[in-house]
């Protein structure tokens, strides 16, 4: 016998977070290219659908800084404790190489090579378009009265369903 939920909701996007000058970079990448950009992500990549959304909340200004459509994800080979030096290097060149052209959260090759060895290296992407940016000062406090959860310390992002998603817009545009 299968038990469901009463409610079932789709996933409907997710919530990343970055630092402040990643966040800049992006946005402003997007304005200068159009291009799609790309989200180094420390978790394995997220089984979205194309145009879900992708919101991007900035820690230590505590606030929700953009949100985006989610095109696609890519496995990446480049956790330091499952891939040999020359693998994780390889990749890592393969990704700046692919996208380092104004489509990733800095244009420095060292800050990028830094970036992709502090933390064990990269494990997917999150690729998104559409990038909008947020100027009303939304904080964790008033994502939580609609996430009713926290944001836990060392995860990369937290699925949200369409109506969270939905719920999320509507205090972004609510004047």
């Amino acid at each position: 016998m299968v038990v469901r939920a009463q409610y079932e909701e789709r996933i409907g996007g997710i919530l990343l977070k970055t630092r402040p000058e990643y966040a800049r970079t992006f946005i402003d990448n997007w304005r200068r290219t159009g291009k799609p950009q790309v989200f180094l992500v420390y978790d394995r990549r997220p089984i979205l659908q194309r145009g879900d959304l992708v919101f991007v909340y900035v820690i230590n200004e505590d606030r929700l800084g953009f949100y985006a459509r989610f095109v696609g994800s890519e496995w990446v080979r480049g956790f330091k404790k499952v891939e040999d030096d020359e693998t994780r290097i390889r990749e890592r060149e393969r990704i700046w190489n692919l996208y380092g052209d104004g489509q990733l959260h800095t244009t420095d090759k060292r800050e990028f090579d830094d970036f992709w060895e502090r933390q064990d290296g990269v494990r997917s992407l999150v690729i998104m378009e559409d990038l909008v940016e947020i100027k009303k000062n939304i904080r964790w406090k008033d994502l939580m009265r609609i996430l009713h959860t926290n944001f836990p310390r060392g995860v990369g992002y937290l699925y949200i369903t369409d109506v969270e998603a939905n719920r999320i817009l509507e205090l972004v545009q609510d004047p």
